[in-house]
């Protein structure tokens, strides 16, 4: 049988190389680096990416400036 469910997948391989080898095969696995870990948290990007280079529709050019806030 196949799943979808990439867990239940990878818990059925285990079961199976488990009952083959005679040994438990789930910590080895679990262990093992996966794609999602690879990286870090930060993805390299250039500036021009990041930044907007257009109007923000909030902050039109022809506003008027509001007068600073005093206390």
């Amino acid at each position: 049988m196949r799943s979808d469910d990439p867990l239940v997948e990878e818990l059925g391989e285990d079961f199976v190389r488990s009952a083959v080898s005679g040994e438990g095969q789930l910590a080895d696995t679990l262990d093992q680096a996966v794609a999602e870990e690879l990286g870090g948290p930060f993805v390299t990007s250039t500036s021009s990416t990041e930044m907007a280079d257009d109007e923000d529709e909030a902050n039109p050019a022809d506003a008027t400036r509001e007068p600073f806030p005093t206390t």
